[in-house]
């Protein structure tokens, strides 16, 4: 693990998340067809985190997010992160999230983080790993920030 860096995105970035996405993401739960993945990534590209995770010059996993200003410090707001199909299951992306979420509490000062997803998804038993259970078909996640880099 300590052969990863990580990185700002760049535009030159972009054909190969946008890979990784399709891989990891739409081809198990969300069909989304070419003209809404455009517009998606334009969204995303509009936010305060874009760091990228590279191993070996290969973009491994990437992560977005905004940064929101709260009352109890600032929260990091509808997180999007992606892993490569092939780093998948060798705990790459909790490893990753960790060090994401480091990333935010020490250059953003995050305390929190505020996320959305879908109870009856492939992806939900990762955030249960993760200390988060939810408890409806449409699920808001709220969770501290250093309960989980502690954890």
């Amino acid at each position: 693990m300590t052969n990863i860096k990580i990185q700002k995105i760049k535009k030159k970035d972009y054909k190969t998340m946008l890979d990784i996405y399709t891989r990891a993401y739409l081809s198990v739960w969300e069909k989304w067809d070419k003209e809404q993945i455009k517009d998606f990534f334009t969204f995303l590209l509009k936010r305060k985190i874009k760091v990228k995770f590279v191993l070996e010059d290969k973009i491994i996993w990437w992560f977005i997010a905004e940064i929101k200003p709260w009352y109890e410090g600032n929260m990091l707001f509808d997180p999007e992160l992606f892993i490569d199909i092939d780093y998948q299951k060798k705990w790459y992306g909790t490893i990753l999230l960790k060090k994401a979420l480091e990333l935010a509490e020490k250059k953003h000062k995050a305390k929190t983080i505020v996320g959305f997803t879908f109870k009856n998804t492939f992806h939900i038993n990762w955030y249960k790993k993760l200390w988060i259970n939810p408890s409806t078909d449409r699920q808001m996640l709220y969770w501290d920030i250093k309960t989980i880099i502690q954890k």
